[in-house]
């Protein structure tokens, strides 16, 4: 549950950025100059908000991934580094030493 909430309040703060935009002014103004019904305007508002909406869908979703991936890959990449440093501690004659350190070494 608490991945829907982080997920939640990425979309909020997104929305409420895109919906705080210039789209409705620029909306409000062509249906004045254009002369279009109150209905119009409400219908393409909201057409305008689902689309927003769906930017903002994408945007949250695109946070939480790129940030999965980031972590993924210092993951992969510590595995490795503390795979490279055991196969050479045998060299550097500390094995016991090294080893010992790598094996309490925070993940």
């Amino acid at each position: 549950m608490r991945s829907l909430g982080l997920f939640l309040a990425a979309l909020g703060r997104r929305w409420w950025a895109l919906l705080s935009s210039a789209v409705f002014t620029m909306i409000g103004l062509y249906a004045l100059i254009t002369g279009k019904s109150n209905h119009w305007i409400v219908a393409v508002s909201i057409a305008v908000g689902v689309i927003l909406f769906l930017f903002a869908s994408f945007g949250a979703w695109k946070e939480q991934y790129d940030a999965r991936i980031a972590a993924e890959r210092f993951n992969d990449e510590s595995k490795k580094t503390k795979e490279i440093r055991l196969k050479l501690a045998p060299e550097m004659g500390q094995s016991d030493l090294v080893l010992f350190h790598f094996l309490l070494a925070p993940k």
